[in-house]
Parts: structure tokens; C-alpha cells; sequence
């Protein structure tokens, strides 16, 4: 598996959702921060190689800042993969600072320690896994799911189909579709 490398370039490329190899899953987080009512929420859900839903989640968490949501959206995530007894994980989701602190064993002195303790701890859990990071391109099904949180009640709902509204992105992934990026 590979992963992004965050380098910039003058030149325009395409983006777009890739599939795990066979015999993984990937699970694809992301959170959502809205302003006006200063609440967070994240989103995710986990696809076989072929592309298929496997299950997906939305959680409220309220009051919180962007990185809170996006380190709460993949704890909850890699809690959902270990219940449904996954053992080959790829995690992604597009919020490169947390990448960097989970798989750098960076520790910050604040609240988002003890999620990125808790995420390290679950992802020892998988037989094996990879955490990287994906352009927001890549990452539109997670990113509808972590909106969708923001009307929820508080707590995670895990989704056991794709809701309305996402069966054109999903598809649009499993055939390869493609964002331009500047």
C-alpha cells in the first residue's frame, strides 16, 4: 500500500477514491466542524476491495474543534472494523496533521492525547493495517457522512446501508471517477 506524499506541485492532477487490495478493507474518516453552531461531528465507513459498503457510521460530538472530530471519526471508525471483526485495515482520511501525529508518535499536550493514544492502542488490534492520508477529493463519501452528524442526536449511529444522496458517489468511486486538483 502506498500512501500520499504532502508535496506541492504547479501542475493540476487527478484524484480520486482507490481501492484497498484483496483481502482488506478501508475504512475512510473525516470530521466537520460548523461554525454557526459551533458543533462537531464526524463520518465514515468501510468498503471491501471490490468497493462495497460494508458499514458506515455518523457521530454528533458536539462541542469541539475540527481536529477533535477528525481523531473522534477514526477512533470511532477503527472501533466499528474491530467489531465487525476485520483484520486488514487501510484507515484514510484527509486531515494530514493527525496523520502525521498518529504515525510520527507525536504526542500533543492537550485533549487530543488521549484520542491518539486510544487510536494507537486500537489499531494494534488488526492483523494489519495502514494509516495515510488522501486529498479531500478522495475522501467525498466521508466527507457527506461526517456533514450528515451535524443533524443527528448526540452519540454514533452506525449505518448499516448508504443512505440517500450517496449511492452516486459510491458508484462514481467503483468506477474510478477522478477530481481535478489544483
Amino acid at each position: 500500500m502506498t500512501s500520499y506524499s504532502a508535496t506541492r506541485s504547479s501542475q493540476p492532477w487527478w484524484v480520486r477514491w482507490k481501492r484497498p487490495d484483496e483481502g482488506w478493507v478501508k475504512l475512510n474518516t473525516d470530521g466537520s466542524f460548523n461554525r454557526d453552531g459551533n458543533s462537531a461531528s464526524a463520518g465514515g465507513l468501510i468498503r471491501d476491495s471490490l468497493g462495497d459498503w460494508i458499514s458506515g457510521f455518523t457521530v454528533n460530538v458536539g462541542s469541539a474543534s475540527i481536529f477533535i472530530a477528525e481523531l473522534w471519526g477514526l477512533r470511532e471508525g477503527l472501533r466499528l472494523c474491530k467489531a465487525l471483526g476485520l483484520s486488514r485495515v487501510v484507515a484514510e482520511l484527509d486531515y494530514l496533521m493527525a496523520v502525521r501525529f498518529i504515525n510520527n508518535n507525536r504526542d500533543p499536550d492537550n485533549l487530543s492525547a488521549a484520542f491518539i493514544l486510544d487510536i494507537r492502542l486500537l489499531m494494534r488490534d488488526f492483523q494489519a493495517r495502514v494509516l495515510q492520508h488522501t486529498l479531500r477529493e478522495g475522501n467525498a463519501v466521508a466527507d457527506f457522512l461526517a456533514s450528515m452528524g451535524h443533524s443527528s442526536q448526540l452519540g454514533l449511529r452506525v449505518i448499516d446501508s448508504p443512505p440517500d444522496g450517496l449511492r452516486y458517489i459510491l458508484v462514481g468511486d467503483q468506477l474510478g471517477a477522478s477530481f481535478l486538483r489544483h
